[in-house]
């Protein structure tokens, strides 16, 4: 495996609501080597082999972002923290994406393993944005070929996707997630053979990739971002 590196550039803010100190868990922006977590932890980066390489084929904003090939092995993690632990607390996870095709589940990220109810992973594939922890959570198709924001939000115990600014679905998921770790980013978890090795894979591009402990959008839209998430 190869270490990218890490940075330490201050607290992220969220569009929609404020976000400071220990919410604001990851920030990866994407747009050049090496790949660094802006977050206010600095976490490290580590790739799979092959490791996703910063294109300049498709880019959101910055000249660049993060190109996962589908292939098995090509991933990016970081280490296991207590913090990367949502238990039954709000959180977002949201990004870019820019997909070539779709896997029947294309694996956006994943914390601990989504087959027990203590982890879960986050899905862009076929059947849409979606979310599996023993079960499968929402819904909200997603187009290929182009830039597609997607936020996957819960509040309170109900989880919210948005999709290109309009939340496709609404559904109670109470579930605690109590996994802190491995955090898996452009595949299912690794060491989940059963799926890994059945596609759960990007095929395309990642700008912008943030997780917070909070919820950061409400309601049935919210405005899609038009500008890099800020480091601070």
């Amino acid at each position: 495996m190869t270490t990218l590196g890490l940075r330490d550039l201050g607290f992220v803010g969220g569009l929609a609501a404020p976000v400071t100190g220990p919410n604001s868990l990851i920030l990866l922006h994407g747009t050049s080597s090496p790949i660094t977590d802006s977050s206010t932890y600095g976490r490290t980066i580590t790739s799979g082999s092959p490791a996703p390489s910063i294109s300049s084929t498709q880019s959101k904003f910055g000249g660049g972002s993060i190109y996962f090939p589908n292939t098995l092995g090509s991933w990016l993690t970081v280490p296991s923290d207590a913090l990367l632990a949502f238990g039954t607390a709000d959180f977002t996870v949201e990004t870019f994406l820019y997909q070539n095709s779709f896997n029947t589940y294309s694996a956006l990220l994943e914390i601990g393993n989504h087959l027990n109810n203590t982890g879960i992973v986050f899905l862009a594939g076929t059947n849409g944005a979606q979310i599996y922890s023993s079960g499968f959570f929402g819904s909200g198709a997603i187009s290929l070929n182009q830039w597609n924001h997607i936020a996957f939000v819960r509040q309170s115990g109900t989880l919210n996707i948005y999709v290109n600014g309009t939340r496709t679905s609404s559904t109670a998921f109470g579930n605690n997630l109590s996994a802190a770790g491995p955090f898996t980013i452009g595949s299912s978890n690794p060491a989940n053979t059963s799926v890994y090795n059945n596609g759960y894979r990007m095929d395309g591009y990642i700008n912008e990739f943030r997780v917070t402990s909070s919820a950061l959008y409400s309601g049935t839209t919210l405005t899609v971002p038009t500008a890099p998430f800020p480091d601070f």
